[in-house]
């Protein structure tokens, strides 16, 4: 009787614990339930809606394999913590536009064979950006976008030629910060903040520092992409100026971005040299012109093409043809500047018109084989070669008088 009375005396106690116990149990369930809810059910081709997961859950969903490399469309919007990757090959950026939520990191996969590849942010991108160069078969460091807006980009390498855009788009309710996110382990990175405009920022190369002749022209032309530095940050003015390296400096300044589809016009410069998209487009606007075949070392092949010689180092009067040529500059010359180039000289036209826009001056008469005329004239050696200084300033003054002072 008494072991009775003290179970029943009991019992409210014991209903108590397990009322207790199931009140407690009950937010743990259901975040279970909205956990497995979240995995598996309606994921699109990009993955789940990873901003409905409890916070503790992101992680796992960004390592979740569909959003390790997602082939994004140009229309997809995809989810912050998604990684997103986009293809280099072709010498274009697949895919182009990408568009994706504030949040979302982006890796770059270079497929191209033969060449390197960079995705450089275009001057006045909400926050810049730079992969560096990737070789072939190369991937990206990751960078995060955290700044809504949008990003227009190029290959460092290739120029105008190669441009693709990234639409970040903020998430409903949130409030985005002001940077990217880029590793350490990036080759190249540059953080400028959100409120950046589209002046060029200054260079800083070890070799033209400001001051230097060339400092305005080679700024000019690096910050609208036309030329670069080398990796030890140096720009090498006194290096001279190849017949393949002009081709693409001009088609860059003059923003020749055409794609290429035809046939290769050169038998030196077939569709996998590094110069040939923009060889390609000088000549096909008869910019440019190339050597008869059947020379020393450069036999006929099929359909007889001319060679180009890429590697020929540039000279001063194939320079004037070439830049007054691609900057349409058509003022007739009623008089002759340099002692050397008369009006019969091929380069006579070309050179002129330089002259008259102070992209090309000459050297004092009076040196060894430069003698004086009655109007002691200068002298222009038109079959001199070119330096990458030089063609900083030939270049940037008739493309970009803004910026060219």
């Amino acid at each position: 009787m008494q072991k009775k009375n003290r179970l029943r005396s009991g019992t409210p106690v014991v209903r108590k614990l397990i009322t207790t116990m199931l009140i407690l149990c009950l937010p743990v369930v259901a975040a279970l339930f909205s956990y497995g809810t979240l995995f598996n059910s309606g994921a699109g081709a990009h993955g789940s809606v990873l901003g409905a997961a409890p916070a503790w859950a992101a992680p796992l969903a960004s390592l979740s394999p569909r959003n390790l490399k997602s082939g994004a469309s140009a229309s997809s919007v995809l989810e912050p913590s998604a990684i997103v990757d986009v293809e280099i090959q072709g010498f274009a950026y697949s895919p182009d536009p990408l568009t994706i939520a504030v949040g979302t990191t982006v890796r770059w996969f270079q497929l191209d064979a033969g060449t390197n590849h960079s995705a450089t942010s275009d001057p006045g991108a909400p926050v810049a950006f730079d992969t560096g160069r990737m070789p072939f078969n190369g991937q990206s460091a990751p960078v995060t976008f955290n700044t809504p807006g949008v990003y227009s980009y190029h290959c460092s390498v290739h120029g105008r030629s190669m441009t693709a855009s990234i639409i970040v788009q903020s998430a409903p309710g949130e409030t985005a910060t002001s940077t990217i996110a880029v590793p350490t382990t990036a080759i190249s990175t540059v953080a400028v903040p959100a409120t950046a405009t589209t002046t060029p920022n200054p260079i800083a190369f070890s070799d033209v520092p400001p001051g230097s002749p060339f400092y305005p022209f080679v700024s000019c032309l690096v910050s609208h992409n036309v030329l670069s530095g080398y990796m030890d940050g140096t720009f090498r003015p006194g290096v001279e100026v190849n017949r393949g390296q002009l081709a693409k400096i001009i088609a860059n300044a003059a923003g020749f971005t055409e794609k290429v589809t035809s046939d290769p016009t050169f038998q030196d410069v077939d569709t996998d040299a590094p110069f040939y998209l923009y060889v390609e487009r000088i000549a096909s606007r008869h910019i440019i012109s190339g050597y008869a075949c059947g020379g020393a070392g450069e036999p006929c092949g099929a359909g007889d093409k001319p060679y180009f010689r890429p590697a020929a180092n540039a000279t001063r009067g194939q320079i004037a043809k070439i830049v007054a040529s691609a900057a349409y500059l058509t003022t007739t010359p009623t008089s002759q500047t340099f002692a050397d180039v008369p009006a019969t000289n091929n380069f006579y036209s070309y050179v002129e018109q330089l002259a008259a826009n102070n992209a090309m001056s000459g050297y004092s008469c009076g040196g060894a084989g430069e003698p004086c005329d009655a109007n002691s004239r200068p002298y222009f050696r038109p079959a001199a070669n070119t330096t990458r200084g030089q063609i900083s300033k030939i270049v940037a003054t008739p493309f970009f008088p803004d910026c060219a002072r």
